[in-house]
């Protein structure tokens, strides 16, 4: 059999093995048509016995069309074989002769039966491929078309319509600029007959090539005598309500649609008489989805159309979308409107003269005016939103407003009687400021084209546009906000915070207030900083000093001149004869403006000279300290970059060099006699500052400062030094070894602070136990033991060093029956250096860390700090910022070795709660650090374990038992929501515990008991509701009580949502139970949140079986 037939054969039931057939036949692994040993005569010969047979039996098979409209597949099938092997044939493998043969071919097909139509139109879609028309065949296949066919009516199913508009785009695509073009200037009837030819077409991904198709004319050709016909053929799509199902396979989106259609609308000013009435009819919709449609394709249409054109119905537009705005339904259809407005005065902005764009804002400003008198009103409000949009569309926009509206405001603010009336007229006022910034820019930034792209941005001020009317008005605006800000009681806040964003705004304004008006403003703000009474919460002075920010970013040589020096003035050489800490909001004003890189350097070096000053006058700790946290919070958030080496050289040498060696090293005698040079918070923040500076450096800039890490650049061994032998002065030893732990934390691994690291190890061990060093000195000691550990310590000297200190015959062990408070912290701390590492002794040093859970001694404090093992907040020192070794994986490792260990140790244990309490405080300390998805393989072993945490601490009253009952419950809330079936066998149990929990059972037992014993009660659980962490706990069990019956979205078969996440035979039986005890307890909880949480819970357990209230 030939392919012909063999394709025939299997097409309609075995489409794959056809497009094989049609491969076979066009592919060059099997050299049929590419090497000419099937010629194309003898392919079309082969078709043409199905195509043109005369014979009954062939014909019942063959025709594709008959007289009475039946007939067979057959000629069908034959051109979709013919289109499978065109489109699978490579380039250039067909002659430009034979592609013109196939054409015809193609064609007359089309033309004597046009149910031929989709293959027929992708086989031409392939010869185009293979080689482009020339202008005779373009017209040819054109008018084939539209004279001979009809997709709807000759292509039943969307995918052959598809195949036709698809070859009809390519056409209009490539060849519309000379063949087309010619052709619809010579024949009035062509723009009809492609009309006609995409009538009633719905499909959507038909649509969007027909809608690309009409776009062609409408843009590139004159279609003024048809532009109604055009214009109707697209509005019969709108409004586009098509709404895409949920198995889509081509994606398109009812956005998607839209955009084209608005494209259509909008492509041609000739649609204007028809496109305007007919949308501005559709603002008449009840639909808000109709409405808005209407809404943004008028904003498409007045932005493309022109000046011309849109100023002829600019007034009629106004007139008509101006309601949405200022009689608001819907958020959105407001947005929309004002988006409306703006682009028609922006379109007419791009006049050659001002008329158009005076012509219609002359309206908006009387209406918008007229409003204004009523203030405040809805309509005033919104009449402040339409100038304010007005006025972002370009800067002769907001000219001719500001010209208009400006002078009306001053007026009504002059005669207005009360603070509200100026309150709404101070709102548009500071409106139409803050849409001067955006046209004209402020003083770092000027609008450039970049920043007009969008629909609401404003064109880039051109040399006639550079004036702004506001410059007329400026002084009046300063006087006006100032009186505002300076002269409203001080209870008036949220009006003062008005009056100070409109200074701020004119402030920024690019060219428009003198350097004097600017001055002026900065120093009515510091003055308010500084002078005035706080109220409140301080929201004005948090206010101005974000003002003194951004004007300084915007005129920073003004700030350092006007507002610093006043700012200084505030801070004393000494605040020991101060009544009140004055200088607070002085140093958080400058901390702030540190943001502003050239203010940065010059605040830095005045906040240093003003330290020296305190220290050397004897200035408190705290003054000394607030200093010191100024110019960490400067370093920290402020503008510099201190990984410059340039940058880094300066604050090297001039701040931290002398910080070390005058205060810390007391090479100035006079600073380091000072009570303030002793204090530990003082050190501690100074050892921060040289950690921030020195740490962003690479290792060998900090090569002289590891040198110098214990002996603080004094003229000593560092042998001669703590740790390595205890000081006479215990104060010294404290103070030089809280800078040493800050030094030791800046350093790269590379930069070592002692060439023995091991030596130095067995220092600190030895200092951090010793008993008589100082407590501060100690967690010093024990933090550089971490630092060493991890960042210094190579795998291989840890067995040596580490492992004994926890290995049970070992006499250096930490752990032991001798233990005290200094040993366990230092054991933690060592295990948690190793564990953020990811150390291989980590699975050695557990099995004896978890035998301490069971010493009646210290067991408790030892699983109290295994919530510290893998806690982010614990991390002071040991950080990646500090070049700290940390993997990520160093929960799940942890997770992975412990929590095995943990659970079997605990149920070996049968009596003695206490140690079992043990276990589980450390089991929840470690959980409470580790996600959800980690933990979730093992929930089945670790529910029970849980169940239990929540029995033994349910009436908890110590802060960490307390925790542990918070972990458990916040565990239980996601597997409730995520596991469900995990709980369904413990339902009964943990509803019994979540109910202790959330109000202790002794509470509820009271009720039954003698006056006397209930009084003894009521007391202990008036103690315990005081604590803000238990009531926490006891919303939380709440939470998870109200979790058992909540709706959680789960979807069953038939599509529906179920009503719990457990099933309801499970918790029926505990709803009069629960609803009861909740009655009688939690909902007189002492605390609110318990009781609204408590309220929920009840209801929602009532309605679990239709319950009621009462």
């Amino acid at each position: 059999m030939s392919d012909i037939q063999l394709y025939l054969l299997e097409k309609d039931h075995r489409s794959a093995e056809a497009q094989a057939i049609a491969r076979t036949t066009a592919s060059p692994e099997d050299i049929e048509l590419e090497s000419k040993q099937l010629k194309l005569v003898d392919l079309i010969q082969n078709l043409g016995e199905y195509l043109n047979s005369q014979d009954a039996s062939t014909r019942s098979r063959s025709t594709s069309w008959t007289h009475d409209g039946q007939g067979s597949q057959l000629m069908e099938s034959a051109m979709a074989y013919l289109a499978d092997v065109l489109t699978l044939l490579p380039q250039k493998t067909l002659s430009r002769q034979q592609r013109d043969l196939l054409n015809d071919f193609i064609l007359d097909r089309i033309a004597n039966g046009a149910d031929a139509l989709g293959n027929g139109a992708r086989g031409l879609s392939a010869l185009e491929r293979l080689g482009q028309f020339d202008g005779d065949r373009v017209l040819r296949v054109v008018d084939t078309l539209l004279d001979n066919a009809s997709p709807l009516v000759h292509c039943k199913q969307q995918r052959e319509r598809f195949e036709v508009l698809t070859l009809l785009s390519v056409v209009f695509e490539k060849y519309r600029k000379e063949a087309l073009r010619q052709r619809q200037e010579e024949s009035d009837g062509f723009v009809p007959r492609l009309i006609a030819f995409f009538d009633g077409e719905k499909d959507p991904r038909n649509l969007m090539i027909v809608f690309s198709i009409w776009h062609v004319p409408m843009v590139e050709w004159d279609v003024s005598n048809n532009a109604q016909e055009l214009f109707e053929a697209v509005f019969n799509y709108f409004p586009i309500t098509f709404r895409p199902p949920p198995d889509d396979p081509y994606g398109i989106t009812a956005q998607q649609l839209k955009d084209r259609l608005k494209d259509c609308l909008a492509s041609t000013s000739y649609f204007a008489p028809h496109a305007f009435p007919a949308l501005l009819d559709k603002l008449d919709s009840t639909s808000v989805n109709v409405k808005r449609d209407a809404l943004q394709a008028l904003a498409t249409c007045a932005q493309n159309y022109g000046p011309k054109t849109v100023d002829t119905y600019s007034i009629t537009l106004w007139d008509a979308v101006k309601f949405e705005v200022l009689s608001v339904q819907e958020e959105d259809l407001a947005e929309e409107a004002l988006t409306v407005l703006q682009v028609v005065a922006r379109t007419l902005s791009s006049s050659t003269h001002d008329g158009p764009l005076q012509s219609y804002l002359r309206p908006v400003a009387k209406e918008c005016n007229d409003h204004l008198e009523d203030t405040p009103t809805k309509q005033s409000s919104a009449s402040g939103r339409i100038l304010s949009t007005i006025a972002k569309a370009s800067p002769e926009a907001s000219n001719l407003l500001i010209r208009a509206v400006l002078p009306r405001i001053f007026a009504l603010h002059r005669s207005a009687e009360n603070l509200p009336k100026r309150r709404g007229l101070l709102e548009v006022l500071i409106a139409l400021i803050n849409s001067n910034v955006e046209v004209f820019g402020h003083w770092r930034k000027v609008i450039t084209s970049e920043d007009s792209t969008s629909v609401s941005a404003a064109p880039p001020p051109t040399l006639k546009e550079t004036f702004n009317e506001y410059d007329e008005f400026s002084d009046q605006c300063v006087h006006l906000l100032s009186g505002a800000l300076t002269n409203t009681p001080g209870e008036e806040v949220s009006f003062r915070l008005l009056a100070l964003e409109g200074l701020r705004g004119l402030g920024v304004i690019r060219n428009l207030l003198s350097d004097g008006n600017i001055v002026s403003i900065v120093r009515s703000l510091v003055d308010i900083v500084i002078k005035e009474s706080s109220y409140g919460q301080d929201e004005v002075k948090a206010a101005c000093i974000d003002a003194l920010v951004q004007l300084a970013h915007q005129k920073p040589q003004l700030l350092i001149e006007s507002a610093l020096p006043a700012l200084m003035v505030q801070l004393p050489d000494t605040d020991v004869d101060l009544l009140d800490k004055t200088y607070v909001l002085a140093l958080e004003s400058l901390a702030k403006l540190s943001a502003e890189q050239q203010i940065f350097n010059t605040i830095m070096i005045r906040l240093k000279n003003k330290l020296y000053a305190a220290l050397r006058h004897g200035a408190s700790s705290a003054y000394v300290l607030s200093l010191l946290q100024a110019m960490l919070y400067c370093l920290l958030q402020g503008a510099v970059d201190l990984q410059s080496p340039t940058i880094f050289g300066t604050y090297y040498q001039d701040l931290v060099i002398p910080l070390l060696k005058d205060v810390v090293a007391a090479g100035d005698a006079q600073l380091a006699r000072t009570a303030a040079a002793r204090d530990i918070k003082v050190l501690d923040a100074i050892g921060r500052i040289c950690n921030i500076v020195v740490r962003a450096q690479p290792w060998v800039s900090q090569t002289e400062l590891s040198r110098n890490t214990y002996t603080i650049f004094r003229e000593t061994s560092i042998e001669a030094l703590p740790p390595f032998v205890r000081s006479d002065d215990p104060n010294d030893t404290a103070h030089t070894m809280i800078v040493s732990t800050h030094l030791l934390a800046s350093l790269h691994r590379q930069a070592k602070p002692y060439t023995n690291i091991a030596s130095l190890f067995s220092a600190l061990l030895d200092y951090s136990l010793d008993a008589h060093t100082q407590p501060s000195a100690r967690q010093a000691a024990t933090s550089q033991l971490a630092l060493i550990t991890n960042k210094y310590l190579k795998p291989s000297d840890c067995p040596s060093l580490v492992l004994p200190l926890f290995d049970a015959s070992s006499p250096t062990r930490l752990l032991s029956d001798n233990t005290n408070a200094a040993s366990l912290h230092v054991a933690f701390t060592l295990l948690q250096a190793i564990v953020l590492r990811t150390d291989p002794l980590v699975s050695e040093i557990l099995p004896a860390v978890l035998t301490s859970l069971e010493s009646p001694v210290y067991g408790q404090q030892c699983a109290q700090a295994f919530a510290s093992l893998l806690s982010d907040s614990e991390l002071d020192t040991l950080n990646k910022e500090n070049h700290c070794i940390i993997y990520s994986l160093r929960k799940q490792r942890f997770f992975s070795l412990a929590i095995p260990l943990l659970i079997e140790a605990y149920g070996k244990i049968h009596v003695d709660n206490e140690r079992r309490n043990n276990y589980l405080t450390a089991l929840t300390g470690t959980l409470q650090h580790v996600p959800y998805t980690l933990i979730q393989p093992s929930l089945p072993d670790l529910i029970p374990l849980l169940l239990q945490a929540l029995s033994s601490f349910s009436t908890a009253v110590d802060p960490t038992e307390q925790a542990t009952t918070a972990t458990a419950l916040s565990l239980f809330s996601n597997i409730i929501v995520h596991d469900p079936k995990l709980v369904e066998s413990h339902a009964s149990s943990l509803i019994r515990r979540l109910l202790d929990v959330s109000y202790p059972t002794s509470s509820v037992a009271s009720l039954k008991e003698p006056p006397s014993q209930k009084t003894v009660q009521s007391r202990i659980i008036t103690h315990a509701s005081t604590s803000e962490i238990a009531a926490r706990v006891r919303s939380a069990a709440l939470t998870c009580l109200t979790s058992f019956v909540s709706a959680s979205g789960t979807t069953t078969e038939d599509g529906g949502i179920t009503s719990t996440v457990i099933k309801r035979e499970l918790l029926i039986p505990h709803q009069k139970e629960v609803v009861r005890k909740l009655s009688v307890g939690a909902c007189d909880d002492s605390r609110r949140a318990v009781r609204s949480a408590a309220v929920r819970c009840r209801a929602v357990w009532l309605a679990l079986e239709g319950g009621d209230e009462d």
